[in-house]
């Protein structure tokens, strides 16, 4: 997975829930929404924490590889490049979901014209 485009599109997802809980707000009470905002901010900032250490051991793989010659690094490597996979394995679902929302939220805005 492109790790940017991925975090770009959550950025989009990001964007329509915060303004999805903004309509909705009328429906809750303040605190509700506070609490609601205060989760999707925290989800959208560890998101991009995640993408961004990716990145950082994406290189530090990189340069492992060339180390594989030492025992410590042979015996790491592979449980390094097992946690990344599932790190992008969970920026994918997210991605999948952001893609599902984009889909979904034209028919519920025109259905609701009706």
């Amino acid at each position: 997975m492109n790790t940017i485009s991925g975090l770009n599109e959550l950025a989009t997802l990001f964007q329509w829930v915060k303004s999805t809980i903004s309509s909705l707000g009328t429906q809750w009470n303040g605190t509700e929404n506070d609490n609601l905002q205060g989760d999707v901010l925290q989800l959208q900032s560890d998101l991009k924490c995640l993408g961004d250490t990716l990145q950082a051991v994406y290189i530090l793989i990189d340069r492992a590889e060339w180390r594989i010659h030492d025992q410590c690094v042979a015996d790491l490597l592979p449980k390094v490049k097992e946690a990344v996979y599932d790190a992008e394995d969970l920026l994918d679902e997210f991605t999948w979901h952001a893609h599902k929302v984009s889909v979904e939220v034209p028919c519920h805005s025109t259905s609701s014209v009706h």
